[in-house]
């Protein structure tokens, strides 16, 4: 039941023996199997919105569909909000608990935003834009929303698209996502751009007191160049002058305003370019000056969530072993925690969810007191999961695929090895089915780096 998901480990699969007759997995079967891609904690902690991704082979129809569900933590309801031929997603609660916004093409071909009441009506379409918003955020009073767009076209690019003149220059010309604001009055909705210039901007954060804005950009939006530089900088909310915060070489990434506006945490490379991957954890005064580092995790490539609300400590998900969990990071100082993982530099940090399974789209409440996210093991196929702070008493909520048949298929197990150098690697080991234990059977080994 695990979805391939790549972590710097050696998986090995044996070779499954076709059993005739048997109920076993196929092409068909897995496509039946519901995937749960996104979640949101409503700020008071009394609900989480997910998104649910479904295939659907109907006819000619060929095509994935995504709709909102929201679930009352203490489990009364549980109930599809969104519907209909067109993807809703996204979902985000506004500060007050009272609605949620959320992305769909439902209007036309691209991605407009949308609002509508927690208790139920007719979601109304905000923005009509030229391009698909790419993500978004309420304003902590909740009067506007800011999203991230990609530039439009101009007039003159739109009259040689018209015309068939639309020569596509490779690396040149590019189109880059700017920040924008819309306030959520129905009487001026005037979008507003914050943001203009050869950069792209990849993240932003609200300041608490919702005046300013933070947000990290490259200089072009090519791949390889997002991953291997990337700088952090500061906007009114209400437009004005950029003022830059951290620019080192390098990738400075994901900004997130501490609770009291204070700090800015945000991932980075140390100041060097790191093609391998390798981030840590960094805090800077929204007034710039010299970046300080925090404690680095086990597999140095967290990122980013959230905070917590006492500001005490800095949320990852990282990899740990062949899954995905939570860590708290101290913001300013080692805390005493109970659940800890040790990482190399001999500092423990808390685990916040079990790492026999892989935990996903992690989102968490205003309060601090809440945690929902998407958990699924090797044979226990993936469900929405709430737990408190710490990770302790986890509840399921959802039960999306309660139905779902997986079949007969092999158990799987990790297992661990030392390498040449010393060090532990691990992987999964998949049995075929109807193993017999002493019998010997093929191998086949996916290898990858990480």
């Amino acid at each position: 039941m695990r979805k391939m998901i790549f972590f710097p480990a050696l998986f090995i699969v044996i070779q499954a023996q076709s059993l005739l007759g048997q109920d076993i997995w196929t092409a068909e079967s897995i496509m039946e199997y519901k995937n749960i891609t996104q979640t949101n904690s409503s700020p008071d902690g009394r609900y989480v919105a997910y998104v649910v991704r479904e295939a659907l082979m109907e006819g000619e129809k060929s095509e994935y569909n995504s709709q909102i569900w929201v679930s009352s933590v203490d489990g009364v309801f549980d109930v599809q909000y969104t519907r209909g031929e067109k993807s809703s997603t996204f979902p985000r609660f506004s500060p007050d608990s009272k609605k949620i916004a959320f992305l769909s093409n439902r209007s036309g071909d691209k991605n407009q935003l949308f609002v509508m009441r927690l208790m139920g009506g007719e979601p109304e379409q905000i923005t009509d834009t030229k391009t698909g918003i790419i993500s978004f955020d309420w304003a902590p009073d909740g009067d506007k929303i800011c999203f991230l767009m990609k530039d439009p076209d101009t007039e003159e690019e739109e009259k040689k698209k018209k015309e068939k003149r639309d020569v596509i220059l490779v690396d040149q010309y590019f189109k880059y996502n700017h920040i924008y604001t819309v306030p959520l009055k129905a009487e001026n909705r005037t979008v507003q751009q914050l943001t203009s210039g050869s950069f792209h901007v990849n993240a932003f954060s609200w300041s608490p007191d919702g005046k300013t804005i933070a947000f990290s950009y490259a200089p072009d939006p090519r791949l390889n160049q997002i991953y291997k530089e990337s700088d952090i900088s500061i906007v009114p909310a209400d437009s004005g002058a950029i003022t830059q915060v951290v620019k080192r070489p390098g990738r400075d990434a994901n900004p997130y305003f501490s609770p009291d506006g204070q700090w800015i945490a945000f991932e980075s490379h140390g100041g060097r370019p790191e093609p391998i991957g390798i981030s840590d954890i960094y805090v800077v005064s929204p007034s710039g000056g010299q970046p300080e580092a925090l404690i680095q995790t086990p597999d140095r490539s967290g990122h980013i969530i959230s905070w917590s609300s006492d500001g005490k400590y800095i949320l990852i998900t990282e990899s740990a072993q062949t899954s995905q969990t939570l860590y708290a990071i101290p913001s300013t100082e080692r805390q005493s925690v109970d659940k800890v993982i040790p990482n190399s530099s001999g500092i423990d940090i808390p685990a916040l969810t079990s790492v026999e399974g892989t935990s996903s789209s992690f989102s968490f409440s205003k309060k601090g007191d809440l945690i929902s996210y998407v958990y699924e093991e090797p044979n226990q196929p993936e469900e929405v999961f709430i737990a408190n702070l710490k990770g302790e008493n986890p509840k399921q909520l959802s039960s999306i695929n309660a139905d779902f048949n997986p079949g007969k298929h092999g158990k799987t197990e990790l297992i661990s090895w030392k390498s040449f150098d010393g060090k532990r690697v691990e992987g999964l080991l998949t049995y075929p089915i109807a193993y017999e234990e002493g019998k010997r059977y093929p191998i086949v080994l996916q290898v990858h780096g990480g």
